[in-house]
């Protein structure tokens, strides 16, 4: 790998964490208040569960969309394009996920809000494939990046011209 396609992939990997990140966080939120709602959705009211789940999709569907949309914006080199369809592929499936919260919700068809967990079991292969590919990038990084012997002196005694 030449130095500008190093940095290049250092620079989109750089990205991609941040904003991977970011969503993890709140995929973390969103999972911590789905499955209560789906576990408890035959015990509670219909109309409660409904409003419940459009409320829940609609307000992450917003974050899924808005990140799935910046992970587009991003340019990832040729070596980062499995990385990058993955990544999409994540995202593509929590968006599916609240739009079926959203839809189940709107018609009242509680027992349809089992469908928005097919898309999360897509969306665990997706991450799978996102950890696979990252840590081969980085590896291959690791092989390309050639390192420096370690110096005997330190780091402050080289900068003011000592010997040690």
């Amino acid at each position: 790998m030449a130095i500008a396609e190093r940095r290049d992939t250092v620079f989109y990997l750089r990205e991609l964490s941040s904003l991977l990140g970011e969503v993890a966080e709140t995929r973390k939120l969103w999972i911590g208040q789905l499955s209560p709602l789906l576990h408890n959705a035959e015990k509670r009211d219909p109309l409660v569960v409904a409003r419940s789940a459009v409320t829940l999709g609609r307000a992450h569907l917003v974050t899924f969309r808005g990140a799935r949309d910046r992970l587009r914006g991003l340019h990832p080199p040729i070596e980062c394009i499995n990385c990058h369809a993955a990544a999409v592929s994540w995202l593509d499936e929590h968006v599916a996920a609240c739009e079926r919260l959203v839809r189940a919700g709107e018609t009242r068809d509680v027992r349809s809000l089992k469908n928005a967990q097919e898309p999360l079991a897509d969306a665990r292969a997706c991450a799978q494939r996102i950890t696979a590919e990252y840590g081969r990038l980085v590896d291959d990084l690791r092989r390309d990046i050639p390192r420096r012997p370690a110096s005997r002196s330190s780091w402050f005694a080289r900068l003011r011209g000592s010997p040690n």
